[in-house]
């Protein structure tokens, strides 16, 4: 029974560990597994599920990261067929406890986690460190009703996703017909190369392109400025007033940063929510937007220098397109941790001036839109990063009739 202080309800707080709320099992298969257009989610120990064609689970599970670099474990929440990888340890509960609950906690014990890994450079999470995590034992009643007020926030998260995915496919569907078809409309309306439009081959882009189009090097017109590497000692996990963002490049996955650098890093390499951000080291050719705060080294800012008619969505476009992916990878240089700075330089597109400004006038109200989603979002999960540890803690306590329960 909870007892009464000053008016106040006093929890009584007891604490369970998971091995005895939870069913702890590992995937099967290695992580190259994987498959570009398969039909399941394949999780494995990135932030985000890969795709591959067969399952091997069916089931409402929380699934996480074994092994990561920096003892990042990774937790993710599924429900349905997927497959996992042998380090993915993956969790289900009983009719008594309610997983999402049970999810949440793992959330906020990330950093215990973290303190908890085994491993030298690839830090690795014991099966027996798992187990023996304890989190705070409530009725089942109780617990989803934690877990809805936080829940309720992660389905709008998820919704702004979906919406901001189907706006950018809009965008690259439009793209392909314009500027790899080619079969933007001609002075007829008709669609250009489709209706007999007349082609010309490219050396410089070895393929055909529309006569009377020009090749231009990105270089030329746009600024591809290098970010920043603080030190580890200047990182913080914990944002505060005089912190921003520092983006890495494993963040530009999640579009969500881990750590905090002073404010003072904000007039070396800072980002707008509407700056295009491209790795070119380590992982090269990500591409990000919707990010406020500094990037690091291994990241550039795309930045217009000479007049061009290339919006940001279609810069967006462009630094996704196939040709720009291949040839920031075809450059890039180094065994174990690669550097495409060189491919910059061969960055080239094929540009008609009114096809390019036709697009950005039709996809102009599209970034507008996919921005202020991304926004919204960052700020939906900064109010859920602030409920979370209250609610867990019963610093925040659902309220049945007037009374704590």
């Amino acid at each position: 029974m909870d007892s009464m202080e000053n008016g106040k309800c006093k929890m009584k707080n007891e604490f369970i560990e998971i091995k005895k709320i939870c069913s702890i099992n590992t995937g099967k298969l290695d992580s190259n597994a994987a498959k570009n257009n398969g039909k399941y989610p394949f999780f494995t120990c990135a932030p985000q599920p890969l795709k591959i064609d067969t399952y091997a689970f069916d089931d409402n599970v929380i699934l996480i990261a074994g092994n990561n670099a920096g003892g990042k474990f990774h937790i993710n929440r599924f429900n349905g067929k997927f497959n996992a990888y042998q380090r993915t340890y993956i969790l289900t509960t009983n009719e008594d406890n309610d997983i999402d609950y049970i999810f949440y906690n793992l959330k906020i014990l990330l950093q215990n986690l973290k303190k908890s890994s085994q491993g030298s450079q690839t830090k690795f999470l014991t099966k027996t460190i798992l187990e023996n995590i304890k989190i705070k034992k409530l009725q089942k009643l109780e617990q989803k009703k934690i877990a809805r007020v936080l829940s309720v926030i992660d389905e709008k998260i998820e919704i702004n996703k979906k919406i901001n995915e189907k706006l950018e496919a809009m965008a690259r569907d439009l793209y392909e017909y314009y500027f790899v078809q080619f079969d933007f409309p001609n002075e007829n309306g008709e669609p250009y190369k489709s209706s007999g439009g007349e082609m010309v081959y490219s050396k410089e882009l070895k393929r055909e392109i529309p006569k009377g189009w020009e090749v231009v090097s990105l270089n030329e017109y746009f600024d591809f400025i290098k970010g920043i590497e603080p030190g580890k000692k200047e990182y913080f996990e914990n944002w505060n007033s005089d912190l921003v963002p520092f983006y890495k490049v494993g963040d530009l996955d999640s579009q969500k940063t881990v750590v905090y650098v002073n404010k003072k890093y904000l007039n070396n390499c800072s980002c707008k929510e509407n700056d295009i951000l491209v790795s070119f080291d380590g992982t090269v050719g990500k591409v990000a937007v919707g990010l406020k705060g500094v990037y690091s080294s291994g990241i550039r800012k795309i930045k217009k220098k000479k007049k061009i008619e290339i919006n940001k969505m279609l810069l967006l476009m462009i630094f996704k397109s196939f040709d720009i992916q291949n040839t920031i990878k075809k450059y890039a240089t180094g065994s174990n941790i690669l550097h495409a700075s060189e491919s910059i330089k061969y960055l080239k597109i094929p540009y008609e001036e009114k096809i390019y400004k036709l697009y950005n006038e039709q996809t102009k109200s599209i970034f507008e839109m996919l921005i202020q989603n991304q926004l919204q979002i960052q700020k939906l999960e900064s109010l859920r990063d602030f409920l979370l540890p209250m609610l867990l803690n019963g610093q925040v306590k659902t309220m049945d009739n007037g009374k704590c329960k």
